[in-house]
This record gives C-alpha cells, sequence and structure tokens, in this order.
C-alpha cells in the first residue's frame, strides 16, 4: 500500500532538496551484491523477544529461529530434499538478478518460515499447546497459530523499516533520474511500513492481553478444512483491502484510522489440511471479507483462498513439483500476484475475482465458525 503525505520536495528523507542530499552520489561506486546480501543478514537476523513480559531478567539467553510453520508435520510433508519454494522478497536476487522481479525460489525447511523473534523460554511456553500436543480447532489453538503469525508480520516490518537506509545508498552510481525514482519508492515504502506498523501494534497489544489472560472470548475464526495435505502453505497476518466479489471494505490509506488485520493460515492437518483466519470481535472489515469467503461455493472456496494467499501474503512455501508442473499460465499469474504485493500500493478491488486459473483441486470436507 502507499500511503499519502510524501514531502515532494525531498526525496532521501533528509528533509532537503534532492539536488543538496544527493550531490555527487552518481558518481559513488555502486553497491555490490555482497554488501546488500550482508547488510539483509545483519538486519534480518537480529534477535529479541517478543513477548509481552519480555526482560532480561525473564529471558532466557538464547534466542533461536522459531518457525511459523511446524517443519515437522507441516513444511516437510511438501518438501523435496528437504527444500521448498520460498515467495518471500529475496532482496539480493530481487535488486540484482531478477530484473526487479521477485519469483519464487527454493529454500531449505530449517529456514523457511522462521524468524528470531522470540527467546527459547517464550517460545516454548507460548507455543506448547499445538507443537506438542495435536492442534484443536478452538479459540485458544487458533489464537496461539494467529499470535505467531501476527509477531512474524511485526518483526518483518521492524525489519524493513530498519533496511531503510541502507537501501537509500542503492542509487550510488547511477544516474539522477534513476535516484530521484528510487528514492521516491523507498520514501512511498517507508511510510507504508510505517503506517502498517503502527496498525499491528495496536493489534498485538489485544492479543498480548488476550495471551496473558488466556481469555479467548475476543476471537472470532473461520477455519476450513481440505481433503489433502496443502501444496501451499501459509501463516501470517493480512490487511483486508476489499472481498471476494470486488467491494472495497476498508480505506488503508486514511491515516487517522486503525486498518484491521485478519490472521490467516494454511498447514497440515490430521491426513488433510486446514485454512483459518482469525480477527477480533467487532472488527467490521475483517466480518465482510469472511462474509464474503462463506458465501463461496466448495468449488469456488479452494482456488479462492489460492488467490488471497498470493496477494496478500508473503510468508508462502511452495511444494516444489505442485510449483514446477504448474505450468506457465499458472506460473505467470503466481509472480503477477507476488509482484504486486511487494509494490505496497493500493490494490484492484477486483483483485480476488476469479481469474480464469485453476490453482488447487482441494475438496471442502468441513466449514468451521466461532463469532
Amino acid at each position: 500500500m502507499i500511503i499519502p503525505g510524501r514531502n515532494d520536495n525531498c526525496w532521501c528523507g533528509s528533509g532537503n532538496k534532492f539536488k543538496h542530499c544527493h550531490l555527487n552520489r552518481h558518481l559513488d561506486s555502486p553497491r555490490t551484491a555482497d554488501e546488500i546480501i550482508k547488510e539483509n543478514k545483519r538486519i534480518f537476523g537480529k534477535k529479541y523477544c517478543l513477548h509481552p513480559l519480555a526482560s532480561g531478567r525473564i529471558c532466557r539467553p538464547i534466542i533461536g529461529k522459531a518457525h511459523t510453520l511446524q517443519k515437522r508435520g507441516g513444511l516437510n510433508l511438501i518438501a523435496r530434499d528437504n527444500h521448498v519454494y520460498s515467495c518471500l522478497n529475496d532482496f539480493s536476487s530481487y535488486y540484482y538478478k531478477s530484473n526487479g522481479k521477485v519469483y519464487p525460489h527454493l529454500m531449505s525447511i530449517n529456514k523457511a518460515s522462521t524468524f528470531s523473534g522470540f527467546c527459547n523460554f517464550h517460545d516454548n511456553e507460548i507455543f506448547e499447546p499445538i507443537e506438542k500436543r495435536a492442534l484443536e480447532i478452538c479459540r485458544k489453538h487458533i489464537f496461539l497459530l494467529s499470535y505467531r503469525g501476527l509477531s512474524r508480520e511485526i518483526y518483518t516490518k521492524i525489519g524493513a523499516l530498519d533496511f531503510i537506509p541502507f537501501q537509500r545508498t542503492l542509487d550510488r552510481g547511477h544516474d539522477i533520474e534513476f535516484q530521484r525514482k528510487l528514492q521516491s519508492h523507498i520514501t512511498d515504502t517507508e511510510i507504508s511500513l510505517k503506517k502498517g506498523l503502527l496498525d499491528l501494534n495496536w493489534h498485538k497489544n489485544i492479543f498480548d492481553r488476550i495471551l496473558l489472560t488466556k481469555d479467548y472470548s475476543n476471537v472470532s475464526y473461520y477455519a476450513i478444512e481440505i481433503d489433502r495435505i496443502p501444496e501451499i502453505m501459509c501463516c501470517g497476518a493480512i490487511t483486508p483491502e476489499c472481498d471476494f466479489h470486488g467491494n472495497l471494505i476498508q480505506d488503508i490509506c486514511d491515516p487517522d484510522i486503525i486498518t484491521e488485520q485478519v490472521a490467516f493460515s494454511i498447514i497440515s492437518y490430521k491426513a488433510g489440511g486446514l485454512i483459518v483466519f482469525m480477527w477480533l470481535n467487532g472488527a467490521s472489515a475483517s466480518k465482510r471479507l469472511i462474509d464474503s469467503i462463506d458465501k463461496l461455493s466448495d468449488i469456488q472456496l479452494p482456488n479462492a483462498i489460492a488467490r488471497l494467499t498470493f496477494e496478500f501474503l508473503e510468508n508462502v512455501y511452495l511444494s516444489p513439483s505442485w510449483w514446477e508442473n504448474s505450468g506457465p499460465q499458472k506460473q505467470h499469474k503466481i509472480i503477477e500476484r507476488i509482484n504486486e504485493l511487494s509494490l505496497y500500493q493500493i490494490r484492484n478491488p477486483i483483485c480476488l475475482q476469479a481469474d480464469g486459473i485453476n490453482y488447487v483441486n482441494w475438496n471442502i470436507l468441513k466449514r468451521f465458525v466461532e463469532i
């Protein structure tokens, strides 16, 4: 998304006119791929604990890589040689190798869906009910699954904001017009990230209260059981902009409102899979999205979920055999959708409507709702 408000007289965020703050930058040496990879690893490798009671006294010193999607009984079920395709934006490849495009790329399941956002003590304490026991379709378990996804979104946005100053140096060695366009894009991205993080933190505060009080009465969910292990798995939080019938459901560009968030996951479940949406009671835009899902037939629903996944979420992983055998038309559409996501721009409200692509062949077994 792009939030209006950029200072059009300044393209680097310094408050100065472009010609002053970028004087002779086009004469500097361009950043190398190694420099970008090193900085990317430094920023997104930071370790801290997002538990509401996190402190140096309580948290254990070890902070590992927590999986938003389980490796065992999850990603390993769709992996080939312990690898899956990731839809995450690999910034170094994006900038240097792919002509500014994001493409699914192979990733080890040891790294896929991980983030360093909880100390080992709190990670075990919070998620033990869904990590060491079978997932149940109930408010508590769905909340815990969603809490991890929301926390990962916050961790990622913090990292993306921390990466902004380095990104501003990527215009080195380029002409003034390229610098102007890049700095303008980065400024828009920064504004969007700050607004997104503000909204996510608002929700995280409520999620934290639920976690600490263990009162799940404010949790609403819609879950869909499917007949097979899903070739697409994901976990995160989305900002619903439109429903499945082409209607706008909230104005994400209004800086005076807190945009609603819907936690969203596709995971393995029993011998098949489970699609899960969780939102807070009273969230009208979220409820409108869910109502539009509920109106879809069992035949329409699987491909609608696939469209939503690629359109709104980046923490997405694909079965290698499924992706490689998808065919050029399906692959092209998926790449188009994940690149729309990377642009931080307002979507066309009809983006979730049927596009003629048969993404998956899941059969719906049952729908569960708790409001």
